[in-house]
């Protein structure tokens, strides 16, 4: 007799709350735009890979405005950091320019660009989340290791395209991986 009161009192509540849901309207969830983060190079070696010599003591600068013509022109108003690489072609970042480069290169609105001796390469910004496929990622994640000097717009077919295809095989010889998934997972333990 007890459960049969317990049982007629949940179905009584159940009722009165979905009669009182029915005529809720719910407040519009805000979406948040994905985080986005410059796609600046990680280290700098003469190959693309794990097993490119580094170019260490090789001095970088990345400013904003007009693509420099080389590290010599690079116009002191526009220059947002700059430094030398380490022993291992490793490029550091203090925290603020990291952040500022950042904001810039996702704002997209004036480009922003990394410059070492004999290059030039505009910086993107990239949405880490989880509204990046993942040949997106593996693409801007090959971009980081020296693979791709600049991406072309993404798409499903240019995985299709020959110098893609050709990269993706060399870059899944040099980590010693069979896939692309393969690679990928490996690039995202590299690249946190």
């Amino acid at each position: 007799m007890q459960s049969q009161q317990w049982r007629s009192a949940l179905a009584w509540m159940t009722l009165v709350v979905g009669a009182l849901c029915s005529s809720c309207q719910l407040a519009p969830v805000a979406q948040e735009a994905p985080p986005c983060t410059a796609n600046i190079p990680l280290r700098l070696a003469d190959s693309p890979g794990p097993h490119g010599h580094p170019l260490a003591s090789s001095p970088w600068k990345i400013a904003v405005g007009e693509k420099p013509e080389g590290l010599a022109y690079v116009d002191e108003e526009m220059l947002l950091a700059q430094g030398e690489t380490d022993s291992m072609g490793r490029i550091a970042l203090l925290k603020h320019d990291s952040d500022r480069i950042s904001a810039l290169a996702c704002e997209g609105l004036t480009p922003v660009w990394f410059v070492y001796p004999g290059y030039t390469g505009q910086i993107s910004g990239v949405r880490r989340s989880k509204y990046l496929s993942d040949n997106e990622d593996l693409l801007h994640r090959l971009m980081l290791e020296g693979y791709f000097y600049e991406l072309p717009a993404y798409s499903v077919s240019l995985f299709n395209s020959p110098s893609v295809t050709e990269v993706l095989y060399m870059a899944r010889q040099d980590y010693g991986v069979e896939s692309n998934e393969a690679l990928l997972k490996k690039l995202r333990e590299l690249q946190p």
